[in-house]
């Protein structure tokens, strides 16, 4: 039991050493320094009872400012700006070969980090940044070490044999970079967003139309118990345009479109939105006027594009073999789950 004792706490001295050794993490940084103090606590002391401790733990916080537009057929439904901080804690019970991940005893939820949507804002809010990742931490701890038993269980009554390792070995890195939270005009793409929804009018025969606007920018910051660290830009644009109609059978069609951009200069412009609703708007007008064809069976034959897509959808995703997380069946789901 001595013996024990004096491991545990060379354990602890040296990961403490490894995370002031490797990460040299930016002076004066209220957040990395709350992801620090509490990621060198809970390696070293998080334990209930006799069971498992963590043996890897990682944080990423985002942090920056967002928006949010959505708008139909010409009206706002919603105009959301704030800041933001959230937190995702990574904790896992067990050994790389085999932790609590790639298994969920809840097939809807899947396997997830625990997150905290809501850190507090603000330079000088250590105090509480140290609270609320303690308390994250708290619960994955919990939720991991249930979560490790169950699978073992799991793997048992199953009587798995081949097995996969759950976390592969990776050497600690750095990267610091500088990084600009960017806004965009709010008023401005509300109004945008509005006119962009307001094409839809000019078709009747579109039932259904919604155009949203996502956008966030800021920063993100990582911190692992194997010494890694990051400070990074991080952002995210998007702008989804959806549209519904009926054939005349009463089948509803769909079509849509989007854009994906990252800095807010790139976002694209009010006209090009524009054009991208007009030709979803005669697709569907005309689509609403055909007919239904009739069953055919024989042999197609698939040329550009749709000899790919074709390829791509029955044979390459059914090759691929992505790994599944392991889950128990229920009559309202499916066979199998993934990341």
């Amino acid at each position: 039991m001595k013996n024990y004792a004096i491991k545990a706490l060379l354990a602890s001295f040296a990961l403490s050493f490894a995370l002031s050794a490797r990460a040299a993490l930016p002076a004066g940084d209220p957040v990395f320094k709350a992801m620090k103090d509490e990621l060198s606590r809970s390696m070293a002391k998080l334990q209930m009872g006799d069971l498992q401790k963590p043996y890897a733990l990682s944080y990423e916080v985002l942090e920056g400012q967002a928006l949010s537009v959505s708008a139909s057929f010409g009206a706002v439904e919603s105009l959301y700006a704030s800041p933001y901080r959230r937190l995702k804690t990574d904790l896992r019970v067990g050994s790389p070969a085999f932790d609590n991940t790639n298994y969920t005893p809840d097939r809807w939820a899947g396997y997830t980090t625990e997150n905290d949507w809501a850190l507090s804002l603000g330079e000088d809010s250590y105090d509480s940044l140290r609270y609320s990742i303690w308390a994250t931490t708290d619960k994955a701890y919990k939720k991991a070490l249930e979560t490790h038993s169950k699978k073992k269980a799991y793997k048992e009554s199953k009587n798995i044999t081949e097995l996969f390792d759950d976390m592969t070995p990776q050497a600690p890195y750095e990267l610091f970079l500088d990084a600009k939270t960017e806004t965009l005009d709010a008023e401005l793409w509300r109004e945008n967003i509005r006119k962009v929804s307001a094409v839809f009018l000019k078709y009747p025969a579109v039932k259904y139309s919604r155009v949203n606007l996502s956008f966030q920018s800021g920063a993100a910051r990582f911190l692992d118990s194997n010494g890694s660290a990051f400070k990074k830009p991080d952002c995210l644009g998007a702008i989804n345009i959806e549209a519904k109609a009926y054939a005349p059978d009463g089948f509803i069609i769909s079509g849509g479109d989007d854009a994906a951009f990252c800095l807010a200069k790139d976002a694209p412009a009010l006209e090009t939105l524009i054009e991208k609703a007009e030709t979803i708007g005669r697709r569907l007008s005309e689509m609403d006027k055909s007919s239904q064809i009739k069953a055919y069976i024989g042999p197609v034959l698939f040329d550009k594009d749709a000899a790919g897509k074709f390829f791509d959808h029955f044979l390459v995703q059914n090759i691929s073999n992505p790994r599944e997380v392991w889950t128990t069946p229920n009559n309202w789901s499916s066979e199998a789950v993934y990341r």
